[in-house]
């Protein structure tokens, strides 16, 4: 189950933000990818690093 809760003028305040995070998506697979990383030992901050690095079509995707 998800709970969403937000600023009610969050859209308004930060369009650029809430524009990503209405397109930010990710499969089982790339979160799979992700976690696969972090459990080699990778630290979660280089690992997200390198999981970008990685997938760069994917999160550009979410900032155009």
């Amino acid at each position: 189950e998800l709970h969403i809760l937000a600023n009610k003028n969050f859209s308004a305040e930060q369009p650029e933000v809430a524009a990503m995070l209405q397109k930010f998506q990710m499969t089982d697979t790339q979160i799979g990818s992700l976690e696969g990383l972090i459990n080699d030992g990778m630290d979660p901050a280089d690992a997200a690093a390198q999981w970008i690095a990685d997938n760069r079509g994917i999160v550009d995707g979410w900032l155009q």
